[in-house]
């Protein structure tokens, strides 16, 4: 078998292809099936295949961005268009993101304080007692981070993720490492239980984390 596969490369490598054309739905059924039955070996396996393939991949994916970035904005931008009709939380959370980034950017004159509760100048002020400031944000390169994220709120508490003592500037790939996981010492560091979403709060005072329950 290995004798014939070494000798029949192009055979075998059309023969692959053309099996998996005709059982396309059906193969990539099976893979996210057994993903979702068991996604660490996967998770492990890709965070791995990242670190080994970084250079490589990040070259490839800039390459095929700027090859083909009016495809990809379209796709993206159908995507959006698409889950904010269909996802009122997302449409909520976007908005109020939207609204945050051109208010300190100058692009909008609306007050904050007509949806937030708070003025633009009390952000601002916020920003600049953090480690990094407004003007490291509007050089790009930093992002205006949820330190509980809002991911974790329902619908009628979006507003809540937005308290201005819940959000801070911090550099994109720190943010992007942070993902959507709820950090216990940084809501302990800053204070923040006040602010936690309804059914986090039920499970500390459950899970009885004197630590956390006020």
């Amino acid at each position: 078998m290995m004798l014939y596969q070494g000798k029949n490369p192009e055979k075998i490598s059309k023969r692959r292809k053309k099996h998996y054309r005709e059982n396309r739905d059906e193969i990539l059924e099976n893979k996210s099936k057994q993903y979702h039955e068991n996604p660490e070996p996967k998770r492990k396996y890709n965070k791995q295949y990242y670190r080994t393939h970084k250079k490589e991949i990040n070259a490839y994916s800039r390459l095929y961005g700027k090859e083909h970035r009016r495809e990809l904005t379209k796709k993206h931008n159908l995507y959006i268009h698409d889950r904010r009709k269909s996802d009122p939380k997302f449409n909520i959370k976007r908005s109020m993101c939207r609204l945050v980034n051109h208010v300190i950017h100058g692009k909008r004159k609306q007050s904050l304080e007509k949806y937030l509760g708070y003025s633009i100048q009390t952000l601002l002020h916020h920003f600049d007692n953090g480690e990094f400031k407004v003007r490291d944000y509007l050089k790009g390169g930093y992002c205006i981070d949820h330190i509980i994220p809002k991911s974790l709120y329902e619908k009628d508490e979006i507003r809540l993720s937005f308290s201005y003592e819940n959000l801070q500037i911090i550099p994109a790939k720190e943010n992007i490492a942070k993902g959507n996981k709820l950090d216990w010492e940084l809501v302990k560091k800053y204070d923040l239980y006040h602010l936690l979403p309804k059914k986090i709060k039920i499970q500390a005072e459950s899970e009885n984390r004197s630590d956390m329950v006020a």
